[in-house]
């Protein structure tokens, strides 16, 4: 992995760009006669240097066009190989680039059942 400041100058990343978040049916209320178990939505992410955090909050954004409220500290977002990621990390430190898929899930407290 490279470090996020020579990962973000070998880029040639557009000004703006799009990443993509595959949303479980289960962790979203949506139309229940809606086919398939999973739901994508496109975020227009303005630089590499995006942290986590805001990501959460535009997905926060697009979600409450379902009707559905999610506070963006509930969200976990996970990319298949870095694992789940950090709020205050931002994608160049993860060598995320633009077009990539990241899987969301609801936050799950410790101890629930």
């Amino acid at each position: 992995m490279l470090p996020e400041d020579e990962f973000v100058n070998n880029c040639n990343n557009p000004e703006n760009f799009s990443i993509f978040v595959v949303i479980a049916r289960d962790d979203l209320v949506l139309d229940p006669t809606a086919s398939g178990d999973t739901y994508t939505v496109t975020l227009t992410i303005p630089s590499l240097m995006s942290t986590i955090k805001q990501i959460k909050e535009l997905l926060c954004v697009e979600i409450a066009k379902f009707n559905t409220k999610i506070a963006a500290n509930k969200i976990q977002l996970k990319d298949v190989f870095t694992g789940f990621l950090k709020d205050a990390m931002t994608l160049a430190s993860y060598n995320i680039n633009y077009n990539v898929t990241l899987e969301m899930s609801l936050r799950s407290r410790g101890g629930k059942k």
